[in-house]
């Protein structure tokens, strides 16, 4: 009898949704929402697959057959660096200052923001 995964194991693929999903809010303009989602889905790629270090995986749909992960190369560094990237961009465009277009921070005058001269 084969020796069952725990079922953390199976989840390592909900990173790539997870993922997608944080790309849709950070479009949106969420960023909040896609800096916890993004670091989620790193969590859950990175706990799921180290797991498989420890538990065989089935090898498709042959129950008599099973792969043990022996190293990780670098298209799984890659896949979870998308998701620690978008973090960081996230997060600089979310608690960055804003600035304008010149580069300049964006003050706000006695006439209240996006007052100017023909706005009276």
């Amino acid at each position: 009898m084969m020796n069952t995964p725990p079922f953390f194991i199976a989840i390592a693929w909900l990173a790539n949704p997870l993922y997608w999903l944080a790309c849709g809010l950070f479009v949106g303009g969420r960023y909040g929402g896609a800096i916890a989602s993004a670091l989620f889905a790193v969590f859950i790629g990175f706990a799921g697959t180290l797991s498989a270090y420890r538990f065989p995986l089935p090898n498709g749909s042959n129950p008599f057959s099973q792969l043990q992960l022996v190293q990780l190369l670098p298209g799984f560094w890659l896949w979870l660096a998308a998701p620690a990237l978008l973090v960081v961009i996230a997060g600089s465009v979310a608690y960055a200052p804003r600035r304008s277009r010149l580069g300049l921070t964006q003050t706000h005058s006695r006439r209240g923001p996006n007052r100017g001269p023909h706005h009276e």
